[in-house]
């Protein structure tokens, strides 16, 4: 009797290319479910697709939309099928497949018929959660502004601001109840982030600053920098070219530490410091 393997993988397209200087976007870019296909019965997925401007920026983000199909047979066969489409076999066993998805239940399927004339049927059903569609806005510099609801665009989820210098500077999210949780960061003359504040409904929450040094950020630490919050460690392989790794830790206490980092010198050789929390 044909089996399908164990694997098969449903894909959901992103956007070619993210929008210029804008933060990560709740976009699911793909799924790969472990998972025998003659066993599925139910599968829930969210999938949205995107449509995009002239310059490639994502313009609005609706439920539903392309998913592709992929996986392999346990044994060769002539042919193939989902949802009635004939589908090309790879080496006799490998399938890929784009197939559209609505919010809702949607079924696919898949007939396969073997060597000796034998058809077996099998199917997947995914459930794709509903929504509504997502606009996004952008500055003239390609900055996204807001995200916003298409039916309600005046009444944004998130707006973002930024400085002459297209550096993110504040982003406001606004919740259902009408409050608003807002972040704001600070810079210093050679561009890098040095503070950042969080603030719900206009009171402050936290705010922490960054320590800076040739590998990039050293530290988060407190406000008063007393305190440090965490520690970003830069390991470095001297091959061509070379690899860095970075490392966040966490001190166990409050007390004041002091920290060893890494620092890359032109032969890609390690050089270490000790930096005191002082």
């Amino acid at each position: 009797m044909l089996r399908f393997m164990t694997f098969s993988s449903f894909t959901f397209p992103p956007p070619s290319h993210p929008a210029k200087n804008a933060p990560v976007l709740n976009f699911l870019a793909s799924i790969v479910l472990a998972l025998l296909i003659c066993l599925i019965g139910n599968v829930s997925a969210t999938v949205r697709s995107g449509t995009h401007n002239s310059v490639n920026q994502l313009g609005t983000l609706s439920p539903g939309g392309p998913v592709v199909v992929s996986g392999s047979l346990s044994k060769e066969a002539q042919a193939l099928t989902i949802s009635g489409a004939a589908v090309p076999l790879s080496g006799g066993r490998g399938f890929r497949k784009e197939v559209s998805v609505t919010p809702g239940l949607n079924r696919f399927p898949i007939v396969v018929t073997e060597a000796n004339g034998t058809v077996t049927s099998k199917f997947i059903e995914m459930q794709v959660e509903s929504g509504v569609a997502i606009i996004h806005t952008y500055d003239l510099n390609g900055n996204l502004e807001s995200v916003a609801p298409q039916a309600t665009p005046t009444q944004p989820l998130r707006s973002y601001k930024w400085d002459a210098a297209d550096r993110l500077i504040e982003i406001n999210r606004y919740l259902r109840d009408g409050g608003i949780e807002k972040t704001a960061y600070t810079y210093n003359g050679m561009g890098d982030r040095v503070g950042k504040t969080e603030f719900v409904d206009g009171i402050q929450q936290s705010n922490v600053s960054y320590l800076y040094g040739a590998t990039g950020v050293l530290q988060e630490r407190s406000a008063g920098g007393s305190t440090v919050l965490k520690t970003y460690t830069s390991e470095v392989k001297s091959i061509t070219p070379p690899l860095r790794r970075r490392r966040v830790t966490t001190p166990a206490t409050t007390s004041a530490v002091s920290a060893r980092y890494w620092i890359v010198t032109a032969l890609c050789l390690p050089d270490t410091i000790t930096l005191p929390t002082a």
